[in-house]
């Protein structure tokens, strides 16, 4: 009997564990991807967590329906400076509000600052599967897709093709492996650009993953893959074409 409750209890821990977390999604108010850094995804920061924004802290609650500002990391109501209603505009030109993975998500991206991904993933990005676009010069448009094949990430990258149409060049990212965001998405130091490092939507590691992880602590829809010794090099001609 004593058994049988034990097992039971570390079941329940387990499944608790695994429970979704509420998501705030993080837009421009004027629909510019300027502002997303990695120019695709949908930014979601976990509710409930305190994110540092160009200076200050901000923390958007689902069950408060609010967004505090704070000058101090800690977001307690002693350091609060002001607050907005969720979903309305406010706190740079951002629009906050109680959201989830669209329906049509097939990656998440999880961002972490410490260099062996252990730290908490309080902002992810959610990739669909839909075309995205971007230029490579002012007159050089070039698009990708995202899938998952066999527990890999797979890019599919359009170059000369704002469409996502044409031949493609298909390249892997292993799933559930911890890399530095700037072997992906290299930043230049000669422009102030959305890319630079210090972007409040950045971190400097990440992890990605098949399917949208719901998971606070980044532990759902895991899956493996072997890690290719080209796989810098890989990324790196990403970002390259981008």
């Amino acid at each position: 009997m004593f058994k049988t409750i034990v097992i039971a209890a570390l079941l329940g821990a387990g499944l608790a564990a695994a429970e979704d977390a509420q998501f705030v999604t993080v837009e421009n108010c004027n629909d510019d991807d300027f502002y997303n850094p990695l120019g695709f995804g949908t930014i979601a920061w976990t509710s409930g967590a305190c994110m540092e924004f160009d200076g200050v802290y901000l923390k958007a609650d689902c069950t408060t329906g609010m967004l505090t500002v704070h000058n101090a990391s800690s977001c307690l109501s002693s350091s609060q400076m002001d607050s907005i209603t969720l979903n309305n505009c406010g706190a740079g030109g951002f629009r906050y509000k109680c959201s989830s993975a669209p329906e049509d998500t097939v990656g998440t991206l999880l961002m972490y600052n410490e260099g062996d991904c252990s730290d908490t993933p309080n902002l992810r990005y959610f990739v669909t599967d839909e075309c995205f676009q971007t230029y490579v010069d002012d007159d050089d448009m070039s698009s990708m897709t995202v899938t998952c094949e066999n527990k890999d990430i797979m890019l599919n990258v359009y170059t000369g093709s704002g469409t996502c149409s044409g031949s493609f060049t298909s390249l892997n990212v292993p799933a559930n492996e911890c890399m530095k965001l700037s072997s992906i998405f290299p930043s230049d130091d000669d422009c102030d650009c959305a890319d630079d490092d210090d972007h409040p939507f950045f971190s400097n590691n990440v992890v990605a993953k098949c399917g949208a992880d719901l998971t606070a602590d980044g532990t759902g829809s895991a899956t493996t893959a072997s890690v290719t010794a080209g796989l810098i090099a890989t990324v790196a001609f990403v970002a390259a074409l981008f």
